[in-house]
């Protein structure tokens, strides 16, 4: 690695507030950032996004085992843990996700599809994307509690699960274009290469302690190629990446992830 691409990376004194700038981009937790956090790109601050997900992964591990506790059957445990991770980030991929889906899914040329993923209105591409979502999630994790039996297990699962899909992320920036010159991604900017492979490391190593390493490194490769046909996608359809395409992302890697974790139980 070159000086530069260690400057580039954060210290520990940027850290937090790498952490913080990426929590108040990510979810709904009420920090205040000082001015100089608040001018900061997600560019520059997106190697300790996996961070952000042992973050929610924790919320909704947490959800889980008081519904649990209250008696409520796994399927409908694993649902509230879903809610909760969906109220914590606002639902913001679930959004991305349905925006590709439309745009996608409804628009002959490149400008029509961007048009129809700016609109806020939700088509039906997009409440079939949400809703194969939502079951999807739910009935993996409900087989995963159902399967595991063990507290830290499913903790780490979890954990493991919204790391992975928040860390290869900036990988998605690095390696496409933007599709369009305005909205979140063009402000989010485009990270380094160190950036966005610190991100990847990082989340791989979390999952390999949260999961023992071989499936850990299963998980982060299912994870990892979920993003990659959906990257794949996005340069076909549209020519790079958006903010949508980055939640779309986020919740196929989710899928993914929880899929190959099933799979070795």
């Amino acid at each position: 690695m070159s000086k530069d691409d260690r400057e580039e990376l954060p210290s520990r004194g940027h850290l937090w507030s790498d952490l913080k700038f990426c929590l108040v981009f990510m979810t709904r937790l009420p920090l205040r950032l000082d001015d100089r956090t608040r001018n900061r790109s997600l560019a520059e601050a997106c190697a300790v996004l996996p961070l952000v997900g042992v973050v929610v992964g924790l919320w909704s591990a947490a959800v889980l085992w008081l519904t649990l506790a209250a008696g409520l059957p796994y399927l409908a445990a694993a649902a509230t843990a879903v809610a909760a991770s969906i109220l914590l980030t606002g639902a913001l991929h679930e959004d991305g996700l349905a925006d590709v889906a439309d745009g996608f899914g409804g628009g002959l040329e490149k400008a029509r599809k961007l048009e129809i993923m700016r609109d806020s209105r939700i088509g039906s591409y997009g409440v079939i994307a949400i809703g194969l979502s939502l079951i999807l999630r739910v009935t993996l994790i409900a087989e995963i509690v159902g399967r595991f039996e063990s507290f830290w297990g499913i903790t780490g699962a979890l954990i493991a699960v919204h790391v992975i899909g928040r860390g290869l992320l900036p990988a998605v920036m690095a390696a496409l274009p933007l599709a369009r010159g305005d909205g979140l991604a063009a402000a989010a900017e485009r990270p380094s290469g160190s950036r966005a492979g610190a991100a990847s490391a990082l989340s791989l190593l979390a999952a390999a302690f949260c999961l023992g390493l071989t499936p850990g490194i299963v998980a982060f490769v299912a994870g990892g190629i979920a993003v990659i046909i959906m990257a794949w996608l996005a340069r076909r359809q549209i020519g790079g990446y958006t903010g949508d395409v980055l939640g779309a992302s986020e919740q196929v890697a989710e899928i993914a992830t929880l899929a190959a974790i099933t799979a070795m139980l």
